[in-house]
C-alpha cells in the first residue's frame, strides 16, 4: 500500500538585516518561502507549487512582505547609521546592561550626553523597568534584576 499527499512547508530561502517598520530599527531578518510539496510516506519529496514568500524580523518576529527590504532604501547613509546603531544599543540592552553603563559608554565614544539620551529612548522605545532600591535601569524585557534577582517593575520618563 502507497501513501502519498501533499503538504505546506517553508523553508529559509536567505537572511540578512533590514530596516523593520515595527521595531524602527535596523534588524536581522530570515526570508521564507512557502511551498506545497508532494509527499510520500508523509515525507514531501517535490514541490508542486510556490505559496509565497515573507519576511521574518528575529527580533518581534513580525512577518512582512518581501517589499518590506525596500523600506528604508531612500534614507541617507547617516540616518541608516543611526538606525543600526540604535539596533546595536538595544541588543546590548537585551543582555542585561543597565542603561547607565550603555550611556556611559556611548559618551565615552564621543555621543554628546543629550544625543545618547536620545538614543536609549530610542532603543528601548521609553519603556525601562528599575528597582526601587537600585539606581540600575533595565530595557522592558529584562525582568529580574541580574545584581540581585528581584523583580523589576515599569519605568518610563
Amino acid at each position: 500500500m502507497i501513501i502519498w499527499g501533499s503538504k505546506g512547508k517553508t523553508k529559509i530561502a536567505g537572511s540578512g538585516t533590514f530596516m523593520c517598520p515595527t521595531c524602527n530599527s535596523v534588524q536581522r531578518y530570515k526570508h521564507h518561502i512557502a511551498g506545497k510539496y508532494f509527499t510520500l510516506y508523509f515525507i514531501p519529496i517535490v514541490k508542486t507549487k510556490t505559496l509565497g514568500e515573507y519576511i521574518e524580523c528575529q527580533s518581534c518576529f513580525m512577518t512582512y512582505k518581501p517589499e518590506v527590504l525596500d523600506y528604508g532604501r531612500g534614507m541617507t547613509r547617516a540616518q541608516k547609521e543611526i538606525h543600526e546603531l540604535v539596533g546595536m544599543i538595544r541588543d546590548k540592552l537585551e543582555s542585561a546592561i543597565p542603561m547607565q553603563y550603555m550611556l556611559q559608554a556611548l559618551k565615552d565614544e564621543g555621543i554628546p550626553e543629550r544625543e545618547a539620551g536620545r538614543l536609549l529612548i530610542d532603543a528601548t522605545q521609553n519603556r525601562m523597568k528599575r528597582w526601587p532600591e537600585c539606581t540600575a535601569t533595565y530595557i522592558a524585557s529584562i525582568i529580574f534584576c541580574p545584581a540581585c534577582g528581584v523583580r523589576l517593575t515599569n519605568y518610563s520618563i
